[in-house]
């Protein structure tokens, strides 16, 4: 997969699961980095502080975790990491690191590219509410933003979900984290999505020298038989000319427009679409390198 760039049509439905998929994963790859970072640490989400996932009773204990400093300082968040507007406004943080010493703790943001400026908002404001709790319980914790960000690799910055009925594939994007924020502890996202009206459109102007080897590839048995990474790497090494070609592509048309066009150099069968898709943006992202 690949960045296509902004694309304002594609939404993400809030009834959806898709902001709920963005938030878990990047919190999944934000726990494995502060776990190795920080062995026998204690990373959470939400109100897991509070045993509870999406409704805090402000009368339900902290959880205990076995760890002295650990267990005082999930007291001190069960009592105080909240809003202070009504009984049950505990704060929910998309992502908390606290080291073994319970000395240093890192907070993450999850939003998406639209909702930057209200995520640096709620930085800013969980940290001071953070920073009122170690007053408040004479703790002695750092509290600063992550600077954890997903890797610039394919494997983090991408991650498939369910398409929508009118699209042949659907998936979250953390590139905007590099595009479009500079602050740490903040993870922006946005929906990617490349709609199967796409392979009905006017053929974009692909040249001769380049929809030659890619109809011939297609056509070969292996392109079912072998991952879209190693397929697109195979096509590079035989037609090694149309590297140059596609990076010209990629700069005049953008990223979103290329694909298309390369999937509608193929003319897939029917039933090949997705597969096509997945090949078309591996080819990019390869010779892009």
């Amino acid at each position: 997969m690949i960045c296509l760039g902004k694309q304002p049509h594609v939404k993400t439905d809030k009834k959806k699961v898709e902001p709920t998929v963005a938030h878990l994963r990047a919190y999944e790859l934000f726990k494995a980095d502060f776990e190795k970072r920080h062995p026998g640490g204690l990373v959470f989400s939400e109100l897991e502080y509070k045993g509870s996932t999406t409704y805090a009773n402000p009368h339900r204990h902290s959880i205990r975790v076995g760890n002295q400093q650990h267990d005082r300082l999930l007291d001190a968040l069960g009592d105080d990491f909240r809003r202070w507007l009504n009984p049950g406004d505990f704060r929910k943080p998309d992502g908390i690191g606290i080291n073994a010493q319970g000395t240093v703790g890192e907070l993450l943001e999850v939003t998406t590219r639209g909702n930057k400026e209200g995520a640096i908002t709620q930085m800013r404001d969980k940290l001071s509410t953070l920073e009122g709790i170690n007053r408040t319980h004479d703790l002695r914790v750092y509290w600063k933003p992550t600077s954890w960000r997903p890797a610039n690799t394919e494997r983090e910055l991408y991650y498939p979900v369910k398409p929508w009925p009118d699209e042949l594939i659907r998936y979250v994007c953390f590139n905007p984290t590099y595009r479009d924020t500079t602050q740490p502890g903040i993870v922006l996202y946005e929906m990617h999505a490349i709609p199967k009206s796409s392979l009905r459109s006017v053929p974009a102007a692909i040249p001769q020298p380049i929809r030659e080897p890619l109809q011939t590839a297609y056509k070969r048995p292996e392109f079912k038989l072998v991952s879209a990474a190693i397929w697109a790497e195979r096509f590079l090494t035989t037609y090694p000319t149309t590297k140059p070609i596609l990076q010209g592509l990629a700069f005049m048309m953008g990223a979103g427009a290329l694909v298309v066009a390369i999937l509608l150099a193929f003319d897939p069968i029917p039933g090949d679409e997705v597969a096509a898709a997945y090949a078309a943006m591996a080819l990019i992202r390869l010779a892009r390198r």
